[in-house]
């Protein structure tokens, strides 16, 4: 699975989870992530989530913030 999020310093499990430490869907450089939503593969800026395959969903990240 190639996302715009597979590289580093992101990195993938054997499993295939992703650890999305930089956010290439915000910004060409990649835009930090926060610490608590790395392990979850989603971006708690823009919303984007490996669960939804490289969609951005600004209503998903608001949600799992919330929530942690």
């Amino acid at each position: 699975m190639n996302t715009v999020n597979d590289r580093r310093p992101n990195w993938r499990t054997e499993d295939g989870r992703l650890y999305l430490v930089r956010c290439f869907a915000c910004s060409e450089s990649g835009t930090e992530n926060w610490a608590s939503a790395v392990a979850a593969g989603y971006c708690a800026r823009c919303g984007w989530s490996d669960d939804e395959q490289g969609t951005k969903t600004e209503e998903h990240g608001r949600e799992e913030l919330e929530n942690a």
